[in-house]
């Protein structure tokens, strides 16, 4: 997370944000989004198989050609599972896409990755 996520990029307005509570700062774009009813981004869960040295940075998608659909925060290798969990925001016009290509800084494939629930 960063001071440019919204709350509700991050599925924050789930349990940490209040909308019956009084004034606070950034309340009115809070509320805004509320209305609106989404952004344009969303905190997403990812898993899969990456190059050893791989330090990914976006994610792509990888039908019919690849386009960027989003970034990779953070990356964990999970040792029960062998592979490698990120994190990243995801562009909503990409949500129902179930797999991606992950690139690294200079914009080569360094992956395929998942999504998967948080």
């Amino acid at each position: 997370l960063s001071a440019d996520t919204l709350p509700q990029e991050a599925l924050l307005e789930r349990a940490a944000v209040d909308f019956d509570k009084g004034c606070y700062v950034g309340q009115e774009v809070v509320s805004r989004l509320k209305s609106v009813g989404r952004v344009n981004r969303i905190l997403r869960g990812f898993s899969g198989r990456l190059s050893a040295s791989a330090r990914p940075v976006a994610l792509l998608t990888n039908e019919p050609a690849p386009h960027p659909a989003g970034t990779i925060t953070s990356t964990a290798w999970d040792f029960e599972l062998a592979q490698t969990l990120a994190l990243g925001y995801l562009n909503r016009q990409f949500d129902d896409c179930p797999r991606f290509l992950a690139a690294d800084a200079a914009g080569a494939v360094v992956g395929e990755l998942e999504k998967r629930p948080i």
